[in-house]
This record gives structure tokens, sequence and C-alpha cells, in this order.
């Protein structure tokens, strides 16, 4: 039986989600049955206590779905989410046309993801209609509370083409906010893109105004007075006319109550640092974004501070505030040169030599080497680097033994490592980029090294998420770092700040060295691969550098995840990896590619050989045996990306291509912008290396134990 219109679910009551439902409960008459879901018993409680005589509030089959749980999960989980649910009613013959509306801030990518999975639930169940929007809300607690928020709506207008699904929420929408601030903003995903770029402008002019008031307090001029000539001049602003910083000026704001209840400084950083990631994907040049991210960092971290309104009085953060003027002051300026006294006093004097560890010449072991000349950043994109931690890659050993000739072949004496991290402590004398700045801490990827920019490569027609035009990893006259020039097994380096990416918060330089080639690598695979939430995804070879990363990246983006390898070290690695829960992890010794997938016949109701197995695999192993392994496992039509390249190469079947239509793919590298997606989701996501440490004085020891097959990543720690 259909659902009743009458009925909404609303998912999440949080410091907005509570208000929100409340006020919807009240308002929208007590013919409608309001269904809440959360998992803290007493806010549920209270809130049936508060609406106990505006209408009926218990659990029933629903028309419309609201969340502001920002999780994933809460739609896609194989056991608990809303489309597990919507598939085991239509199991039993239940037919349904039902609204999904997600009202919290999530990243535009996930929307995207989602949405995708309602629509491919949509198609296999031809009795329901399921419609899905981003609709997120803008006006923080104190709107929720009023019932005075703005809701910013994507719909898919591919299926509602009359805009009836549109019509339908914002009659629901308009009890919790104004009626007329309910905007279509475009397909799925436009509200959540509008919600981000209103998030961006809203965090920086709280600094902003917090600061300005700040100095008008300092001066002793009278707050309120103050507030009303900004409020009528070019400084108006939402914060100086809703939510002033000074307490007293508004009695009902936040500042007025000891900053408690208002745009949490926590959230502000992160609605901030979502604004600032959809800035890199779409190639949008910022400045203001990263010191004021610190900013709240900071401020998150001061027990003094945690939970507290965003306007916080930010005269107790001067130290916070002189890193946002001297980073604006050194992007306007560009050269370093016009910095300061006090930011020149915090470069230190550099050596004019250093140590490196070179290789004289093929098949010979490293020579350490004192006296060696420190390089200068000359050219305008280069950053000179102090290298802190330099990470041991498959392609070192490759190179060392003469088999990297035909692609790139290097200078001896030659310093190795392509992947590696560091602190900047030199820029050229007219940079071309000012993002990065003397202290920053940077990772290097494997990537291209002052490419021509003029070469069909190099001007090709670029995506959203390419690189920018004038610069690509394919140009014929390039050089890699590491590999056709001089690379991170030295203390200091010159290297492309086209090819780096900032270390965030929560990785060290230890843990980021090895994700600059190895992380880098197997995400790109993975994105390559094409997959969507649910599938399956095999990784043979899984217990090496970029193996054991790759199950924790899989895991993490909601594949299911098979890891296969032959090696008791690699597996034992694996085994011990507490972050990839529902991972299958297969000794290829003891069990045939048929027999892993043997158990997914039974999952997927399939019986015939192609039409069950995995949706796709990464070779990432160099023997032709696993690479049979892993095309065995694919069911028809999947994917087989190949990472790998041993001298001699793989044989691929005729018959897989043409009969089972596997679709065969390398992958090398992926774009600067997918690097810093990469850091940051491994950051985000606690994805991490297993390693071991090594000082520059021991690197051939290092090398003596990659070559006995140890998993993980063997990394020089500089500090040693």
């Amino acid at each position: 039986m259909a659902s009743s219109e009458k009925s909404i679910a609303f998912i999440g009551l949080g410091v907005m989600g509570y208000h929100m439902a409340l006020n919807l409960r009240k308002k929208i008459g007590s013919d409608y049955t309001i269904l809440i879901c959360d998992v803290v018993p007493a806010a549920l409680q209270e809130f049936q206590d508060e609406t106990a005589h505006a209408g009926p509030v218990k659990i029933i089959n629903t028309g419309i779905w609201f969340s502001l749980c920002c999780q994933v999960r809460v739609y896609l989980d194989d056991k608990t989410g809303i489309l597990a649910g919507i598939k085991q009613a239509a199991s039993k013959g239940t037919v349904g046309d039902k609204v999904i509306m997600e009202c919290g801030t999530i990243e535009t990518t996930t929307i995207l993801d989602v949405s995708k999975a309602i629509r491919e639930t949509a198609a296999i169940l031809p009795n329901w209609k399921l419609a899905f929007v981003d609709a997120p809300a803008s006006g923080g607690p104190m709107g929720a509370q009023a019932g005075t928020l703005t809701f910013m709506v994507g719909a898919d207008r591919a299926t509602d083409t009359d805009g009836q699904v549109f019509s339908r929420v914002k009659g629901v929408l308009c009890h919790m906010g104004k009626p007329d601030c309910v905007f279509l903003c475009g397909e799925v995903g436009a509200g959540t893109a509008f919600k981000i770029v209103n998030n961006y402008l809203s965090a920086i002019t709280s600094l902003a105004a917090s600061e300005a008031l700040n100095i008008g307090v300092k001066m002793g001029l009278d707050a309120k007075l103050l507030t009303d000539v900004i409020n009528n001049s070019g400084g108006q602003c939402w914060v100086t006319s809703q939510s002033n910083p000074v307490p007293g000026v508004h009695p009902n704001a936040p500042a007025s109550r000891d900053h408690e209840g208002g745009f949490r400084i926590e959230l502000c950083k992160k609605v901030l640092g979502m604004g600032s990631q959809l800035a890199e994907i779409v190639g949008a040049r910022t400045i203001l974004d990263k010191p004021t991210l610190e900013a709240f960092e900071a401020a998150a971290g001061d027990e003094r501070y945690k939970g507290k309104d965003a306007r916080v009085d930010i005269s107790k953060m001067s130290t916070i505030l002189s890193r946002l003027r001297r980073y604006v002051h050194q992007s306007i300026s560009r050269k370093h040169e016009n910095s300061s006294p006090i930011e020149k006093a915090v470069v230190p004097e550099l050596p004019s030599t250093m140590k490196a560890q070179h290789l004289d010449s093929y098949n010979t072991p490293y020579v350490l080497r004192d006296g060696v000349s420190v390089p200068t950043a000359a050219h305008p994109y280069d950053l000179l680097i102090r290298v802190d931690a330099a990470s041991y890659c498959h392609t070192d050993h490759v190179l060392a033994s003469g088999h990297m000739a035909a692609v790139e072949q290097p200078d001896f004496p030659h310093v190795g490592c392509h992947e590696f991290s560091g602190t900047v402590v030199g820029l050229p004398s007219n940079p071309a980029q000012t993002e990065f700045k003397p202290g920053d801490r940077i990772g290097v990827a494997s990537r291209a090294y002052h490419p021509c920019g003029t070469c069909v490569e190099c001007q090709e027609e670029k995506t959203p998420l390419s690189d920018p035009k004038g610069y690509s990893v394919l140009c014929p006259h390039v050089k890699t770092v590491g590999i056709g020039i001089d690379g991170g097994w030295r203390e200091y380096a010159v290297v492309d700040s086209r090819q780096v990416t900032l270390i965030p918060e929560g990785l060290s330089q230890i843990e980021a060295a090895p994700l600059m080639c190895a992380g880098f690598t197997i995400y790109s695979a993975i994105q390559k691969a094409g997959l969507s939430r649910g599938q399956r995804l095999g990784i043979v070879g899984c217990g090496g550098g970029l193996g054991h990363l790759g199950l924790q990246y899989a895991t993490a983006m909601g594949l299911k995840v098979y890891g296969i390898d032959n090696s008791d070290s690699a597996l034992t690695i694996v085994r011990g990896l507490k972050n990839i829960t529902g991972a299958t992890i297969v000794d290829a010794r003891t069990q045939t590619a048929a027999e892993v997938i043997a158990p997914i016949a039974e999952e997927d109701g399939q019986k015939f050989p192609g039409q069950f197995g995995l949706d796709g695999v990464i070779i990432l192993a160099e023997s032709q045996k696993a690479f049979q392994y892993g095309v065995d496992m694919l069911k028809n039509h999947g994917n087989c990306v190949v990472v790998s390249f041993p001298q001699q190469g793989f044989h691929i079947s005729s018959m897989d291509m043409i009969f089972r239509d596997i679709h065969f793919m390398g992958s090398l590298m992926g774009t600067n912008k997918q690097l810093r997606n990469m850091v940051r989701f491994s950051a985000e996501h606690g994805v991490k290396p297993v390693l071991k440490t090594f000082p520059l004085e021991k690197l051939n020891d290092l090398v003596d134990e990659y070559k006995t097959g140890h998993g993980g990543k063997l990394v020089i720690d500089f500090s040693l």
C-alpha cells in the first residue's frame, strides 16, 4: 500500500534539527504524523513531551524523509540504511511514493553519490516512486528556533519536469523557514553548492567582523553605536546585524550567553574547509580560507573556546589574527624580501652544503656523501624544502636495477626518491604561485617537474579535476623528481609547486611521505575503477605499500573489498589493520579465484558463470599468474585497472575482452586536485601507512629489508 502524504520522517535532533522538527510539528497541523529518529533517547523523550498536544509523533510508514545527520550510512548502509529499508519493504510487495530530503551540509560529491544510489534503487523497483532533493538550511540554531531558516534546494529536473517534487517539499519547508526563502537552486547538488559558498563567506566574515568590532572596543568606542553605524554603511553583514560578537549588543545572540548555542567554532571550521575543497575542485584561487582555517583550528584546540560560537571575543586570539595578517601580506606582496623583520626572522639561515645518498650506477649500493651543495629555487614555480621524510617505492627498486631507462633515465650520481615530505624554507625571487610560504608542511608527489607548457599534452582541454592548462604529467619534455632528476634522499630539495600539496592536520610528515606515491597511486586507481558504494573491488597484491593503503581507502569509500596476497608477512600486515571492517582477505595459495567468488553467487542470487563476481580489480602484483587470478574474479563487464608494470608485461586474453566484455585500463597518477583530495580524505578517514623508519645513513639497510618482501612502507626519517 502506498504511504500517505500526511506523514513525514525527520532524522536527527541536533542543535538545529530539534528546533526545525519542533516548528514543523507545531505549524504543519495535527492531521500530519511526524516520525522522529535519533540515537539519543533523551532527545526523543524531550521532543515527545514538548509536542504532546501538537499532533502525533510516532513510527509509521511515511511519504517524506528529512535527514540532518550528515552521514552517508543513513542512506547507504547495507543493513540499516534508508535504501535497505525500501528494498526490504519492496520485497514484501509494498509500493510507495517517497521524497528523501537531506537538509544537512555534506560534500557535494557525497550528495551526488547518494542521488545516484537512489536513482539506481528506483530503477530496480518499478512499483516505487523515489525522489531525492538536497535542501541544506541556513540561519543556524537561532533561525531554527525562530522558524526563519533559508532553504537551498537541488532537485532532479529530469524526473521532476513539472516541479511537483519541489512544490511538495516547499510546502513542508516553509513551516521551518521563511516562505519566501525556499529557493530552487538547480539540479541535485546545487543546493549544497549554494550552501557551501554561503558558509565560506559566512565563516570568513565571522572572523573579519569580530576583529573589526574588537578594534573599536579597544579604542573605547560605544559598541552599540558603532554597530548601528556599520549596519547603515558598507561594512554591514549578517554578523553585525544579527549575531553581534560584542556581548550585550544583541541580547539574544550567543555573545550575550557566553558565546553558547551559535555557529560553533568546530562546525565553522568544517564548513569553511568544505568551501576551500570546493574551490580547489573547480580551480578557484583563494587567499583567506587557509589562514582563517588556521585561526578556527587553533581556537577549537583551546579548552577555553571549544564548543563556543565562532564569533567568540577575538581579542583573546591576537596571535591567531597575526597569522592571518602575515599570510595576507605575503600573498599580496608575493615576495619574501618585502616581509617585515619579524617575518624574516622565522625563516632560518640555510646551510650551503648538505648530506645526500647517491646512486652512482645501476645495481650498486647507495653512497652517503656530505658537503653536497644545497640547491636553490630559481624557476618561478620552484619551492626549496627541507626534507623531513622520504619513502621507498617499488619504482626506486626498478630504477636502481636499470629497468626504468626506457621511460626516463637519470644522470649519475643520482639522488632517488619520488615520494617525500618536507617544510618550505625558500621561494624564488619571482614566484609564480602565492599559495605556499616558508614554514608550510608539504608532500611531494611523483609528478611533472617543469613541463614545457606548450606541447599538445600541456595544452589539452581540461576538465574541472584536471591540472591547469600548461601543466601535464605526460609532457614529453618533462623530468620526474627522484627519477629523471634528483629527489628526496637528501636534506634539501627543489620541487615544482604544481606537484605538491599541503599536509593537513592529522597526518605527520612521516605518515604523509608514503602517501605521495603509494597512497596517491592506489587512490587514483580506485577512482579510475569507477565503482559505486556497495560494489565489490578486489586488490591483488594487497599487503604491499599500495595495497594495504588501498584496502583502507576502498573500505572508507563504502566498497566491498577483497584483498588478495600470497605472502605471510603481507597478509599479517593487512589482517592487523583496524579500519578495514568487513573486508575479505584471501590467501591466494589456499583459495582459487573461483572459490573466492563462489559465495557471491548465493548472495546475489545468480548461478551462471560471468553473472556473479567482483565489479572491479586492481592489479598491483607483477606475475602473470596474479594478473589472471584477478581477471578470473571479475564478473562480466568488470573493470581491470593495471598499476604494476613488470618488464615482461602481461598477457591479456582476447576471450576475456570479447566474450566477457572485461575492460582493461592502466592507471599512473592523478591530478594535483586529486592529490589534495587524497590527503584530505586520508586525514578525515584515518588512512595511514604501516611503516618502519630508518635514518638517512641506513638507506642501504632499508633496501635490504625491502628485498626480503617486507609489507607496508619503509621510510627515511631525517630526525633520526
